[in-house]
């Protein structure tokens, strides 16, 4: 098991959570009943990065326009979050460059609002779209 992601595991079990490492390294974990993994970059120590993926369906091209917008206006509003397309669904991820390994302990939190922020904003635009074509 990578050392790094061992940490995270570590960490987050400290944090009341229930992570598990998938076969690539990642470490999933459950937050208020979503998904979310972080990556783990063996390499890079100080970058940490956490994915919310495929939160949202995309049904089709009509759709799919729209989504692509969405995600620009979201990630735009966004304090360091990336709303993104990956093939038919959207996913939201934030990413940091730490100034220790350990330090994104004292940012976690604040982290993860932040990327709820970017999915919430995303969302709201897609309601927002939605209500301006009826």
């Amino acid at each position: 098991m990578n050392a790094l992601a061992q940490t995270y595991d570590t960490y987050l079990r400290g944090e009341g959570y229930q992570p598990v490492i998938d076969p690539d390294g990642d470490v999933i974990f459950k937050r208020e009943g979503r998904t979310y993994f972080i990556q783990v970059y063996d390499g890079d120590p100080m970058y940490f990065r956490v994915v919310f993926p495929r939160f949202w369906k995309i049904e089709n091209d009509e759709e799919r326009a729209r989504v692509a917008r969405a995600c620009v206006a979201a990630t735009a509003l966004s304090k360091c979050t990336t709303v993104f397309i990956s093939r038919d669904y959207v996913t939201a991820s934030i990413e940091v460059i730490l100034d220790s390994p350990d330090a994104y302990k004292v940012i976690f939190e604040r982290l993860m609002n932040a990327l709820m922020n970017g999915v919430n904003n995303f969302v709201a635009t897609m309601r927002e779209r939605q209500t301006q074509l009826n």
